[in-house]
Formats: structure tokens, sequence, C-alpha cells
């Protein structure tokens, strides 16, 4: 990513394939945002950029490549590879962090929550949602027939 292409992020705001987090990210926050892209179509987590849609940069950002490289690995099952690249806005540098689609899906939290990425946001996914990632990735036909509800 460019610094015109962060220009444009920043000004679309966020969507499907793309959000924005300041500095201080909670462990199971991070690991939901990771897990809600590799289970879509993939996307950008860009950090650094406040709520007000400012590049406020990030601090130690060695420290910040390795947490959020952790978190990955760590807190998502499975694994989640995740690429790292930096962006200078001077003077400040954002951290983008690349979630590709998973090859592995469906992905969840270490709490135990697949979540989806939307246009709004990310959310837990549905029951329906969750067989349709479970066929896709065994192979199974998506195409489930209509069984009446029994009347109780």
């Amino acid at each position: 990513m460019n610094l015109a292409e962060l220009k444009s992020r920043i000004q679309n705001w966020e969507d499907v394939h793309t959000e924005f987090k300041l500095q201080a990210i909670h462990p199971d926050d991070l690991a939901a945002a990771i897990v809600a892209f590799a289970n879509s179509d993939g996307g950008q987590l860009i950090i650094g950029v406040s709520n007000e849609r400012r590049v406020v940069g990030v601090t130690d950002l060695d420290k910040l490549r390795q947490y959020v490289e952790n978190i990955a690995l760590n807190n998502c099952v499975p694994p989640v590879s995740v690429s790292l690249e930096t962006v200078t806005h001077d003077p400040e540098t954002v951290l983008v962090v690349t979630i590709p689609k998973g090859d592995q899906r469906p992905y969840r939290s270490n709490r135990g929550v697949y979540y989806l990425r939307t246009a709004s946001g990310r959310r837990p996914a549905s029951r329906e949602e969750l067989l349709r990632l479970f066929q896709v990735w065994s192979g199974t036909p998506t195409f489930m027939p209509d069984f009446p509800t029994p009347a109780w």
C-alpha cells in the first residue's frame, strides 16, 4: 500500500475489506478482526488511524509487529498467516495488516467464536453461515433441501 492508497482508504473509511484501529488493541478484538477477514474475502487492518480519520501512527513498531503475528498464530484457530507492511504519512507510520481469504475456513477465535466481516464491521456467524463455511471447506455441495419445520 502506498500513501495515496492509504489516504483514499481513510477518506472512504471502513468497508467489508478495510478496518482501522488505534494502537492499543485488546488480543480478543484483534483475533476477532483477523478471523472475520479470513472467513470472508480477506482484507486489511490498518493500525494507527483514529476514529476521527487522522493518522496518529504507532509507537514501537517492532513490538506491534510481533504482537500482531503472535495473535494471528496463537489466538486464531487454525492459525492465520498475515502479511505486514508500513506506510509513512510524515511524520507518522501506520501498520497495514493484510489478511488473505482463508484456505482453511472456517476460522474461530481462541474464545470459540466464528466471525464474519460485513460492510459495517464484523459479527458472529449464524448457524446457517457456519454450515455453509464448513460445507465449502469440506467440498460438500452447498445445496441444502428445505425441510418442513415441525409444528410443535
